[in-house]
């Protein structure tokens, strides 16, 4: 469905200059279906649809639009692991809903739910390496104690 859709809003693309009305259309079109993708597990896809609809939304001066594409893009950073670019789009994004629509918008809300889960993630993440990092830390002061144990035993009479 992704790849019909995909053809469909090239073929509409040469068939019509890229004109205002034409680029929302697309820029809308590509969003959804680089959003849906990104769902799919289709990383790579996603993220070039999600990047023509940047493009077209730029073209056409849609603010809303690209505002609703980082919002995306951050969503999809956040589902490929890719924490530190995440919290940087999602922010990104927020701040935009935030001057375009007013701080108290619904529109706003969905970022900052976002936002929140991946900051929860970025710092459950960060506390795993540490803890991983501790670990490491104890499993050599353990060895160290054990060597130390059997060079005194061997040097025992």
């Amino acid at each position: 469905a992704i790849d019909v859709a995909g053809a469909r809003a090239a073929a509409l693309l040469r068939a019509a200059p890229p004109a205002r009305r034409t680029a929302l259309l697309l820029g809308r079109l590509y969003d959804h279906i680089g959003h849906s993708a990104s769902f799919a597990k289709k990383f790579h896809e996603s993220r070039q649809f999600l990047e023509s609809a940047a493009d077209y939304f730029s073209r056409a001066g849609s603010a809303v639009g690209a505002a609703t594409v980082a919002y995306h893009l951050g969503v999809l950073a956040e589902r490929q692991g890719r924490r530190a670019q995440s919290l940087a789009l999602l922010r990104a994004a927020l701040a935009q809903r935030e001057r375009w629509f007013g701080a108290a918008h619904p529109q706003c809300a969905f970022v900052l739910d976002s936002l929140a889960t991946a900051i929860m993630l970025h710092q459950k993440e960060r506390r795993a390496r540490a803890e991983r990092r501790n670990t490491k830390s104890d499993a050599a002061i353990a060895a160290e104690r054990r060597r130390r144990a059997a060079d005194a035993a061997a040097g025992a009479p």
